[in-house]
């Protein structure tokens, strides 16, 4: 009866403990594919799409586990971003509207061009990026950091949905 009582105390931690799925695990990146001109690669875009992580896909469902999200090669996209991660990185985007909810560690931009992003972040990265509108809350004078880039301009966070306030206090902002 010990025995038992063990293993079923044990199966039920595993429960909890148990993370995303291979294919929920993927479904944290939105990529096309990034060129490599060494390989031979060349850079093939994802474009006109739409990409939504709604409340409770991410850190709402994985409170112990650090999300990572990335998005890469899009085009013309629309980004939601919409729960609480530990980070997110934004590479080589054009003419994308790009919107992420509270997120508990850092988000970075690199190589995005013609964009619209509304963030709230402990920290946001920016790098090598040209001609964005960023809408940022970030809560302290350093959290933002921006290098090697042009043409940027800067103003309130500016998004609201069901459930954000309570995600502001889970991303500890």
């Amino acid at each position: 009866a010990e025995a038992e009582a063990k293993a079923a105390k044990a199966s039920k931690k595993s429960s909890k403990s148990s993370g995303p799925s291979a294919e929920e695990k993927a479904s944290f990146a939105f990529e096309g594919t990034r060129a490599r001109p060494r390989k031979k690669i060349a850079a093939k875009y994802r474009t006109g799409e739409t990409f939504v992580k709604r409340p409770g896909s991410c850190a709402g469902r994985w409170p112990e586990l650090p999300i990572n999200v990335t998005v890469e090669c899009c085009e013309g996209c629309e980004i939601y971003i919409l729960d609480v991660c530990e980070q997110v990185q934004v590479a080589d985007c054009v003419d994308c509207r790009i919107v992420v909810g509270p997120c508990g560690g850092s988000v970075f931009l690199l190589d995005c061009k013609n964009c619209r992003v509304s963030v709230a972040a402990k920290q946001l990265r920016v790098r090598d990026c040209f001609d964005c509108e960023f809408r940022v809350f970030a809560p302290k004078s350093e959290g933002s950091v921006i290098e090697t880039s042009k043409r940027l301009t800067f103003g309130c966070w500016d998004v609201a949905y069901p459930g954000l306030a309570a995600q502001f206090a889970a991303a500890r902002l």
